[in-house]
């Protein structure tokens, strides 16, 4: 049959138009894969290769991390997740000498604001906001922790865990000494005299009423609960809070500092053996005491309540921090880390976190659900994590953690009877100052 020229025209044309497409289409992988950020296109054949992803955390994240990292790679079967765990107190020297070196990781734990913001401040963290805005990430269950991950205007982390810190207590040494059960948003003068009631004994079998541990937020908490921060000029608060934990020692119903430096004190281990009646802590410690129960250590019913506060402050005010998930600046597997973040910070990763005993960063109905009581796991009265307002421990500012040092060195002096609380205070000022850290 013959054709006309005008057909033959036609397929000649739609034959060239089709050669076209598909070069216009090579062109626009090419473009992708060698972009400015180095990240493959999520639709590019490139992305579907297999490809490993090193992630480096803290112990605490384990297991949510572990069933996190079963999830995905069911999800995601091209991308392996090899998950590295460092011991909480070493993590954050190892994990800095580690990308300074060039180490292969790409995922790591970002940590308290202050070693966050100094992580930032060296380069070591993959901007996020181009990445947020090309997949037009819903952020609204990240409420106030997506804003909290600023630093300088942009994000480099988003936020798996949302510490708020609570009092637990222990119910059998109040019934043993015939005390009332401590109530939530209770002064902090009452929450004094109920640890004198709950002091007692001697030696190995001291009880005492309550464990202020090593950490600085320990005893500044009050001073951030009722809205200041440790960059602050006017220190009156912290003057207050530090006179507090020195009183409390006086009184005999905590630990003095440098006892509990020279045996090694830990808030876990004095609270779940039974020394101890009372501690204020984050909610990381429903997490650490569920996994000590599991393994035979801890037999006693668990509770909390709601914070102390200080005088005018609303109820349900806490101190916190949200930490996240980091992308290594010089990782060669931006996209794969990239959904690997999304995933263990969005939904699925939030309810690995509930079920561990965590408070995540993403909060929605399935996160609330979670965390309401199961019948099983303790404490019952978890969901009120979920009702604090938390205030954030340190801002999220460069050269923070130098703050954090200076408050513990002179804290210190004060402990051991070298220097007053006002001289405390006073050299704190002067050391920020030159810092050029201050904040009016």
């Amino acid at each position: 049959m013959k054709r006309s020229k005008g057909f033959i025209f036609l397929v000649v044309v739609m034959a060239l138009t089709l050669i076209m497409v598909a070069c216009g289409g090579q062109a626009s992988v090419q473009s992708t894969a060698s972009s400015s950020t180095g990240a493959q296109s999520a639709e590019s054949s490139l992305e579907k290769e297999p490809v490993t992803i090193v992630v480096e955390h803290i112990v605490d994240d384990g297991p949510a991390l572990k069933e996190i990292k079963k999830l995905f790679e069911v999800e995601y079967p091209y991308i392996t997740v090899e998950l590295v765990e460092i011991p909480n107190a070493e993590f954050r020297e190892k994990i800095t000498v580690q990308l300074s070196a060039g180490e292969d990781i790409d995922i790591f734990w970002g940590g308290n604001h202050g070693e966050y913001a100094d992580s930032i401040s060296m380069g070591q963290c993959y901007p996020l906001d181009e990445l947020i805005k090309r997949d037009n990430l819903d952020i609204t269950n990240y409420h106030s922790n997506y804003d909290s991950m600023k630093c300088g205007g942009s994000v480099y982390a988003l936020p798996n865990r949302c510490d708020a810190a609570v009092l637990f207590y222990n119910k059998e040494l109040f019934d043993q000494a015939g005390v009332e059960y401590p109530q939530g948003n209770m002064s902090y003068e009452a929450f004094r005299e109920l640890a004198k009631k709950m002091s007692w004994g001697e030696g190995d079998s001291k009880v005492w009423g309550a464990f202020v541990h090593k950490w600085p937020i320990c005893w500044e908490r009050p001073a951030i609960q009722a809205g200041a921060t440790t960059i602050d000029s006017d220190l009156s608060l912290f003057k207050d809070a530090l006179q507090m934990r020195l009183d409390m020692e006086a009184d005999g119903s905590i630990m003095k500092y440098p006892d509990q430096i020279a045996i090694s004190a830990h808030y876990r281990t004095m609270f779940e053996k039974g020394n101890v009646a009372m501690v204020i802590m984050g909610d990381y410690l429903v997490g650490q005491l569920r996994a000590e129960e599991a393994e035979g250590n801890m037999d006693f019913d668990l509770y909390i309540v709601a914070c102390p506060i200080p005088e005018g402050c609303e109820p349900n005010t806490t101190t916190g921090m949200p930490s996240g998930f980091c992308m290594n600046a010089n990782t060669k597997k931006v996209d794969a880390a990239w959904e690997f973040m999304k995933f263990a910070a969005g939904p699925e990763g939030a309810k690995c976190y509930a079920q561990s005993g965590y408070m995540p960063g993403w909060v929605d109905e399935d996160v609330r659900s979670i965390m309401a009581y199961d019948g099983k796991t303790k404490p019952a009265n978890i969901g009120i994590l979920l009702d604090q307002k938390v205030y954030e421990e340190y801002p999220a500012v460069a050269g923070i953690s130098q703050v954090e040092a200076i408050y513990k060195e002179e804290a210190e002096l004060t402990f051991a009877g070298e220097q007053t609380v006002d001289e405390t205070m006073e050299n704190i000022a002067r050391r920020i100052s030159e810092l050029g850290l201050n904040k009016d």
